[in-house]
């Protein structure tokens, strides 16, 4: 049994990465995925669990919960510690979402 939740679907990975012009979301980072050895994907800011899904949905499958990244941040677990929300960050924004699907 998988631990994660949805994938994330090609068209909010492509515009996310878009959103940074294909550049990694870290700040002073400066790769920008034209290297094949180094490409830019997205990350959820936050672990994509079953869980955090139940307790977020809009959120955890919206745009607002991606960061573009290239390989080296991808992989250094301390930017993404550095990078991930609060979970009072979450609710806030997963309350304002919501306020918007029910207008």
């Amino acid at each position: 049994m998988s631990l994660t939740a949805k994938q994330i679907p090609q068209d909010a990975r492509e515009a996310v990465v878009a959103s940074t012009n294909g550049y990694c979301g870290v700040e002073d980072c400066y790769e920008n995925g034209s290297d094949w050895e180094n490409p830019i994907d997205v990350h959820h800011r936050c672990e994509n669990s079953i869980n955090n899904n139940a307790q977020y949905p809009i959120l955890m499958q919206s745009p607002f919960m991606l960061i573009p990244l290239c390989r080296k941040h991808h992989l250094d677990g301390k930017v993404l510690k550095s990078l991930s929300y609060t979970y009072k960050q979450m609710r806030m924004m997963e309350n304002f979402l919501q306020g918007l699907v029910d207008k």
